[in-house]
């Protein structure tokens, strides 16, 4: 497979600049070449997914990140077919980030900073999500409205990232560099393990689920207050500083509860997301309201006061706005309208 040829004309194809002839071209590459339809195939369902644009990145970085991946692609030596999955894998992850950057004149993975610092940033907006590997092997499920940046040397010396939103983590073991990801609230210490983050500006408490393995967690404002989690253990930490609205005022700053797998996955409530399920467990409407918007992109307006403290339970996947409201419908008394963008609930 002609790599460098064939991602310049899946740029140029999602750019909507293919001409006849090198459709013909791409065609032809693709044609009866198993490693050429996955890359396709893989860059095609990065794009499927609405992503959010923040910064500028600028053209001529562009064209240079294009001539060095061609120039390494070039250099490697040929390998045996039963490797060429993984190869392939690392060039598509490439590949579709650069494309993301020089074909939509969006930015999914960009860089900020001086010369002397450079992060990478991996940002969804509402109604979308995203998967990462970083560039220790560890994977990330980014769920929407949701942000993690991280050094551009980031496992060379240390493996510290900082996220806003909510992220599930598979992290790859390395004893000698930890782990740790930093919230507005909570640091998150780790050595290899799976778990999940929650850590929104806007909502009430930070939460940090923890599936195998185990994590420390230590408060921000308090460093030397830590706490170690065990499998299918839970920490709320409340957010409770100046200037942000608690719902609860009497909760307690932080709890540590036992969580339930649930029955037909190795995950729990918190981490169905992942795969795309919406999982309620005596969940406020209020704070149901908060999610769907997130998911769904739309705003939710919910005029009665008594309805926001109505409590809700119940699992759907991959269904429709309207599905969900219609299944919450069913167990609790109140009516919608949508109109636009914005849902109403009346009693």
């Amino acid at each position: 497979m002609a790599a460098s040829r064939l991602i310049e004309l899946l740029a140029k194809k999602k750019s909507g600049e293919l001409s006849l002839p090198e459709l013909k071209t791409l065609k032809e590459l693709l044609a009866g070449d198993p490693e050429a339809e996955l890359l396709a195939s893989l860059v095609d369902d990065v794009f499927r997914q609405p992503l959010e644009y923040e910064d500028p990145y600028p053209v001529p970085e562009i064209e240079s990140s294009l001539q060095r991946l061609h120039r390494q692609l070039q250099q490697q030596e040929p390998v045996r077919k039963k490797k060429a999955i993984f190869r392939l894998n690392r060039m598509a992850a490439a590949a579709a980030c650069l494309l993301l950057l020089g074909g939509l004149g969006g930015y999914f993975l960009y860089r900020k900073g001086g010369p002397s610092l450079k992060q990478n940033v991996v940002a969804t907006k509402k109604g979308s999500k995203s998967y990462i590997l970083l560039p220790d092997g560890t994977q990330v499920w980014l769920n929407a409205e949701s942000k993690v940046s991280y050094d551009e040397d980031f496992g060379k010396v240390n493996r510290e990232i900082v996220l806003t939103g909510e992220a599930y983590f598979d992290v790859v073991k390395d004893k000698s560099r930890p782990f740790i990801i930093h919230t507005e609230t909570i640091d998150v210490k780790v050595l290899g393990t799976a778990f999940n983050v929650r850590a929104y500006k806007n909502d009430s408490n930070t939460e940090t689920t923890l599936i195998r393995g185990s994590v420390e967690i230590s408060m921000r404002k308090d460093p030397a207050r830590k706490f170690l989690l065990k499998p299918f253990e839970k920490i709320t930490v409340r957010n409770s500083e100046e200037g942000k609205e608690t719902t609860r005022t009497n909760t307690a700053l932080y709890t540590v509860n036992k969580i339930k797998p649930v029955s037909d996955s190795s995950g729990s409530v918190e981490t169905e997301w992942v795969k795309n399920r919406l999982v309620f467990d005596n969940e406020r409407l209020d704070a149901i309201a908060m999610e769907l918007s997130r998911w769904f992109d739309v705003e939710i307006k919910i005029t009665d006061d008594h309805l926001k403290d109505m409590e809700y339970s119940g699992a759907v996947g991959n269904a429709s706005l309207e599905q969900v409201l219609e299944s919450l419908k069913l167990t609790g008394a109140f009516n919608y309208t949508i109109h636009n963008r914005t849902v109403t609930i009346t009693p």
